[in-house]
């Protein structure tokens, strides 16, 4: 990589680490290449890992629960 990449940030030891990070997984011929198929994007949120749309994360699994535990107990189910 070049001195270019995260321009924004400040030059401290954990954006080495993750520059560092990046160039030993991306380096086909070293040991610890991950193919571009077996990796997983995140973005950076106040500094957590976290989807680009936390919230409808949240709501989905949510729901996702909810649906889980209604079919646990029915009486979770409303009627409108």
């Amino acid at each position: 990589m070049t001195n270019n990449n995260l321009p924004s940030w400040n030059d401290t030891p954990l954006k080495k680490s993750i520059i560092d990070f990046v160039e030993k997984i991306t380096n086909e011929s070293g040991p610890d290449f991950i193919p571009e198929t077996e990796r997983i994007a995140t973005f950076d949120n106040d500094g957590t890992l976290w989807t680009e749309q936390p919230l409808q994360v949240e709501l989905f699994f949510a729901l996702d629960r909810a649906k889980e535990q209604a079919k646990l107990n029915p009486d979770l189910l409303i009627s409108v």
